[in-house]
């Protein structure tokens, strides 16, 4: 495992390989020559061309090399946020029973201190911290952190520096009041540029998210900055409701055309992981799209067969003794092609958080009922579903969550949810919430972190318990673990600010300690 020593430089072989992707596509010249050019942060400095270390960060927000996003997001993410829980029970240790091997624990963290971080710091250098690449960078660095800190807490992030191998720990609650105020400068940084440059590409072939268009990663920031309110309103609603306002005045994504998904330099990390096989849908993605018979479920898994039948089949997390080679012909497996982006936030899920944000009487420009909509309907389109396909979907207020049955009768359950699809304005408040979270849990399919920081933070969408609870720290079974463990190497390296950390957690450093945001009573 890696240490957190924050370097200058990045692995030869992996950088080596970006310069020469994106060298391929335009010479130096060409880019030092553009009439549009930002600062002379493109040219080559230190023997590295600055376009690189942006890819390197793009890679890295979720990573996109197989065996990072392993940790980071197939062992963690998709089976706590219930889309696709690992079929692999890697020695009786697993996150999904909630008693990881202590070292997994340590491996999101690292690799975002070990990959991240680099890069950007190369950035910053050449930058001089300032101007369009330097606000760029932050919101690709916001991004990537944003996930690490709904992972652990209280991370390192205003005190971090080039060359220092520890750094202090900021409060959770610091760590977001210093995103946010970094995405909203960064954004308007941005947007001036594109207001005064009639929105130039010069990093046209150093951007694999948006390919240089600096208006749609404006609305990205903000989008980021609405979902970063919306998580702390059981913390701190005030705050929250002005962040997430300031976020939807400045202009939101809208439209599938906004979605932020970076393009892959090899293929899928899923479609690779499918291919082992070792991820298969979970029980809650079929019993729900089940029960609502809604037409995604085709898109986002393929069918399984048990004993010569064929048919969506989920398997249930916190399963002991697994066999992936036979389970893996068993359950419904990602119907993700190796081409497919990877995905970091859909236009869905800004509108299912203005949908929540009205609901509360915030402005956000529009009504419930209207955002929920809008919400249902970009992720029918997304997935290449028609709008009338939506429409049918909204008006169906009798189908619910389907009860689970288990394609070997091991580990069949009654449903645990009774919310209906079609909205009722004369539900209740937390009736609403409970339909607009379900509904965006379905839409923000396969990205399991946000998935279960949702699930953290409302209780939404209900899940079935674990099967099996293994954890020595007390998480419940059916609420399941509210962050990771700090890594053991923090404790060896960097003893000192991370143990001043753990005072800022509302316990010990336990998986069932909750986090800052992570407040509804």
């Amino acid at each position: 495992m890696k240490k957190n020593n924050i370097k200058l430089l990045l692995p030869f072989a992996v950088l080596a390989s970006l310069v020469m992707g994106a060298g391929c596509s335009r010479s130096m010249d060409d880019v030092n020559t553009n009439p549009f050019l930002l600062t002379d942060s493109i040219a080559k400095r230190d023997g590295f061309n600055q376009g690189a270390f942006f890819l390197v960060m793009q890679n890295e927000v979720i990573p996109v090399q197989e065996n990072r996003y392993q940790f980071a997001e197939h062992m963690i993410g998709l089976p706590y946020g219930r889309y696709l829980p690992p079929i692999n029970s890697w020695a009786g240790q697993n996150f999904q029973t909630f008693n990881p091997n202590p070292d997994w624990n340590s491996t999101p963290f690292n690799d975002a201190f070990g990959n991240i971080y680099p890069a950007f710091f190369n950035i910053q250098k050449i930058t001089g911290e300032s101007g369009v690449n330097y606000a760029w960078a932050k919101i690709i660095l916001v991004a990537a952190m944003q996930r690490i800190t709904d992972m652990y807490g209280p991370i390192p992030y205003t005190k971090v520096r080039f060359g220092q191998l520890s750094s202090p720990y900021d409060p959770q609650e610091t760590v977001y009041d210093s995103m946010i105020a970094d995405l909203t400068e960064s954004a308007a940084i941005l947007q001036n540029y594109v207001t005064a440059s009639g929105n130039a590409k010069p990093m046209l072939y150093y951007d694999n998210v948006y390919a240089g268009d600096f208006s749609k990663w404006v609305r990205f920031a903000n989008s980021l900055k609405l979902r970063m309110a919306m998580r702390m309103v059981y913390a701190d609603a005030g705050r929250a409701r002005r962040y997430a306002e300031e976020a939807v005045a400045a202009g939101v994504m809208t439209s599938n055309e906004d979605n932020a998904a970076v393009k892959t330099f090899q293929k899928n990390p899923i479609y690779i992981i499918n291919g082992w096989p070792e991820l298969r849908a979970s029980a809650e993605i079929v019993s729900y799209l089940k029960g609502f018979g809604d037409k995604r479920l085709e898109k986002y898994i393929v069918p399984g067969s048990y004993n010569g039948v064929t048919d969506y089949y989920g398997v249930r997390s916190g399963l002991i003794n697994m066999n992936r080679d036979v389970l893996g012909k068993i359950y419904s497996s990602p119907n993700i092609g190796n081409d497919a982006r990877l995905l970091w936030m859909p236009a869905a899920e800004v509108a299912f958080l203005r949908a929540e944000g009205a609901v509360r009487g915030w402005n956000m420009g529009g009504t419930a009922e209207s955002f929920y909509t809008q919400g249902v309907s970009l992720s029918f389109t997304q997935w290449e579903l028609s709008s009338a396909d939506a429409t049918t979907y909204l008006t169906n207020n009798t189908a619910k969550q389907a009860n689970y049955t288990d394609a070997r009768g091991l580990n069949s359950a009654n449903a645990v949810s009774t919310i209906t699809v079609s909205w009722n304005e004369a539900d209740n408040a937390e009736t609403k919430l409970e339909r607009i979270v379900t509904q965006k849990w379905i839409a923000l399919f396969p990205l399991g972190t946000e998935a279960w920081s949702e699930y953290r933070r409302t209780g939404y969408p209900k899940f079935f318990p674990a099967v099996n609870n293994l954890s020595s720290d007390g998480v419940n079974s059916t609420s399941g673990a509210r962050r990771l463990v700090f890594p053991s190497k923090e404790y060896n390296n960097n003893n000192a600010n991370v143990s001043a950390a753990v005072s800022f957690l509302k316990g010990t450093d336990a998986q069932s300690t909750k986090l800052w945001w992570d407040a509804k009573n």
